[in-house]
């Protein structure tokens, strides 16, 4: 199934209303966008009637196909982009942080290198 999101603003209000369910937001799935902004996801995880008709409510449509190059992801979780916070951080020696590798591959050298 490839449902495909009018822009990147209904995509977070489906998953932060709970339209989008948590274990679904937490499965892996591919992902296109198209020129306009349109995201295409497509997961095999299957969705519950209540939240079929709330993703149509904000007009989020099936779609046969994919809008462009296509890109796996862990979790819907990742097709979110992240931006950075506009404040002054506060950051304490427990603050957690998140990285980003392109491979899990490189994770032991970026633990070995943190110790």
């Amino acid at each position: 199934m490839i449902l495909l999101f009018p822009n990147l603003d209904t995509f977070r209000l489906a998953l932060t209303s709970g339209t989008v369910p948590a274990e679904m937001a937490l499965s892996p799935a591919v992902v296109s966008r198209d020129d306009t902004g349109r995201i295409f996801v497509e997961t095999s995880a299957k969705l519950s009637k209540k939240n079929k008709d709330e993703l149509e409510r904000l007009k989020v449509l099936g779609s046969k196909r994919h809008g462009g190059p296509t890109e796996p992801v862990a979790s819907w979780l990742q097709i979110v982009p992240l931006t950075a916070d506009g404040g002054s951080p506060k950051l304490s020696s427990q603050a957690p942080v998140l990285f980003e590798l392109s491979s899990p591959d490189l994770l032991p050298g970026l633990v070995a290198e943190m110790l």
